[in-house]
């Protein structure tokens, strides 16, 4: 297997062309609020979630998350959650920056505290008077308790002015990238219009690059190795954290055609996810910052237990009896002051151990607001969660057809609901329509040749096709014969197919007697989910009518009227005939697809005349459409 090189594999940009880049972003024209979003508020409210933009940018640079071409043209990438990037430099300082940087708010919280907790007890143990251990231990608690306020005060905001509504939450791919579903851009700054395209075409393929150098990692922890990995990723990028309207203007083209960049056989689709107006791009929060406020608050029990033991033993000397003037009981004393409440027959003497003992109680009392708002963030973050089951699992549909006018009714039907365009995608040898999506299913045309076994036709292109854009769904689009003379433009949808060119002729072994036909070919019943999604459908369908039965399959074009009268004859439960289902149905068949065809009557085998083809195809790409449109598909829990 070759070596994989990581992109860019020049040096990484150092900290001074950090700290220059950080000036250029915040410079340009919506900087500012660019970096508020990539280092949005934490759930404390009055800090950031995400450490200084300078520490954020040398982190990305030593991941290789940092798209760079200079201090004034840039990106930052965001891997999906769970996924790690093995070419992050090891050692205590990379990894220390990293902490610091994904846990900036408990550093802001903790550590000052901490700093000051650990100068108490220096104090204590080296100062006999108590006074300067008091002020540093009053000085921690201050600082928690101010932080732990501005976030119990912001989410009891959030809780009254949502609190009665039940919705469910609306997950777009803003939501996905905040939830860290899919690989996203946090910053993107360029200085060089000219160059827009340029920089989004290098996040794309950085993101292709490291996806694939994942996959061989893997491959190669299991004892195998991958020759070739084909990528296919959703890029998020929020046009808040793009610095410049004409870097905004490049990123929602580029997501407006939804046209895949390519980076040799993998495809990166750039796609916009901008939150609604009003809601701050937020980092997603379980809640634990609650078990962080109990460590913080049974360390500030701990060290004021040495400082109240002391003042205490100062003040009675040797008359102690009753009041906490050991650890032991000045930790007891603390304990139940967390209960407002003072243990029997134990209270201290002095004013400062009761002011200790007081602020105790008040950081209890703030405990039980930092539990309420912690359980409303975990149940918010649970329901985005379930929003994003339901809203990122999406449904495939492959359509099949064959002639002109098929494809442009399937692309004039679709393009009619969803607006969108038509964007191509290899398949193999075959190219393959994204037509966009309705709902939550994806919308694929793909066309093969005239009947099933040439080597343009149905059989083979279908196997082809199926094999690379792994569909939920086929469904054969088109047109037909009908057989039970049924108007011009009806649809028949195949309830069974019958492939009829696999039979037995045969006398007998008596010459010149009547030959016989015995009909060898498969007769089976299409996708059951299908046909009952379908019928579903014709409820409130308002066009051609729409009939369900056998229709027979096989490579003859039929223009004869004693070749009709004849299958008639020989398969009189049959509704009509095509000339493609059989391939259809056998490559389906052995990827387990579901399968239905859904066609428009154009004559009746005899006769024929091009007159009605377009209409015939347009009524029965309509019906699908129909059927997707009032959710037929659309995937469920």
């Amino acid at each position: 297997m070759p070596q994989l090189t990581t992109p860019a594999d020049e040096a990484a940009p150092g900290w001074s062309w950090c700290r220059e880049a950080a000036r250029s972003a915040r410079a340009a024209e919506f900087g500012s609020a660019a970096v508020r979003t990539m280092r949005s508020r934490s759930v404390l409210g009055i800090i950031r979630a995400r450490g200084p933009l300078v520490l954020l940018l040398y982190n990305a640079a030593r991941e290789r998350r940092l798209v760079w071409q200079s201090p004034h043209a840039f990106a930052v990438l965001e891997a999906p959650i769970g996924l790690r990037l093995h070419r992050a430099r090891r050692g205590p300082w990379p990894l220390l920056l990293r902490m610091l940087d994904r846990h900036w708010e408990s550093a802001v919280l903790a550590g000052p505290a901490a700093f000051l907790l650990v100068a108490a007890v220096g104090l204590a143990l080296a100062v006999p008077d108590p006074l300067p251990a008091t002020i540093a231990v009053l000085l921690a608690l201050l600082h928690v308790a101010i932080l732990l306020t501005a976030g119990v005060l912001g989410g009891a905001v959030w809780f009254f002015s949502t609190f009665g509504r039940r919705t469910t939450p609306s997950v777009n791919l803003g939501d996905r990238a905040r939830a860290g579903t899919t690989w996203s851009i946090s910053l993107c700054h360029q200085a060089e219009p000219r160059r827009a395209a340029e920089l989004l075409r290098q996040a794309s393929s950085r993101v292709s690059h490291l996806v694939t150098h994942e996959i061989q990692l893997a491959a190669g922890r299991l004892g195998g190795r991958v020759r070739r990995a084909e990528v296919e990723e959703d890029l998020v990028c929020s046009l808040d954290g793009v610095t410049s309207a004409s870097m905004r203007r490049a990123v929602t083209l580029a997501a407006t055609r939804e046209r895949p960049y390519q980076d040799g056989e993998n495809s990166v689709l750039m796609r916009t996810g901008t939150p609604p107006p009003g809601r701050e791009l937020r980092a997603p929060d379980s809640g634990g910052f609650f078990f962080w406020y109990l460590a913080g608050l049974a360390a500030a029990v701990l060290v004021s237990a040495t400082v109240v033991a002391d003042m205490e033993a100062a003040a009675c000397r040797s008359d102690c009896a009753g009041r906490p003037a050991s650890f032991t009981l000045a930790v007891r004393w603390l304990a139940q002051r967390l209960l407002f409440s003072d243990p029997p027959h134990l209270s201290p003497g002095t004013d400062r151990a009761y002011a200790l003992g007081f602020l105790i109680s008040i950081a209890s009392a703030t405990g039980w607001m930092v539990f309420v708002v912690a359980i409303i963030r975990y149940r918010r973050v649970v329901d985005v969660a379930k929003g994003l089951k339901v809203k990122t699992m999406r449904s495939r549909l492959l359509i099949l057809v064959v002639t002109p006018e098929e494809r442009t009714a399937v692309i004039e039907a679709v393009a009619g609901v969803n607006g969108q365009g038509f964007t191509r995608q290899r398949a193999g040898s075959k190219t393959v329509l994204s037509l966009g999506f309705i709902g939550d299913v994806d919308f694929l045309l793909a066309r093969s040749g005239q009947g099933s076994s040439p080597v343009t036709g149905s059989a083979l292109t279908t196997a082809e096709v199926i094999d690379v854009v792994r569909p939920d769904y086929l469904i054969m689009i088109g047109i037909c014969y009908g057989l039970e003379d049924q108007p011009f433009g009806d649809i028949l949808v195949s309830r069974q197919l019958k492939v009829v060119a696999h039979r037995k002729l045969t006398d007998n072994g008596v010459a010149q007697s009547p030959t016989v036909e015995i009909g060898r070919g498969d007769m089976v019943t299409a996708s059951h989910v299908l046909l009952d999604r379908l019928e579903s459908a014709e409820l409130d369908w308002q066009g051609a009518p729409v009939h369900y039965g056998l229709m027979l399959s096989e490579d003859v074009l039929y223009d004869s009227y004693a070749e009709r009268d004849r299958l008639r004859k020989q398969h009189p439960d049959a509704i009509g005939g095509e000339m493609e289902g059989a391939g259809v149905y056998a490559a389906a068949a052995r990827q387990h697809v579901p399968w239905v065809l859904v066609k428009g009557v154009v004559d009746h085998a005899a006769g024929k005349g091009d007159e009605a083809h377009a209409v015939a195809a347009r009524n029965a790409a309509d019906f699908v459409v129909h059927m997707v449109t009032v959710g037929g598909l659309d995937p469920h829990e």
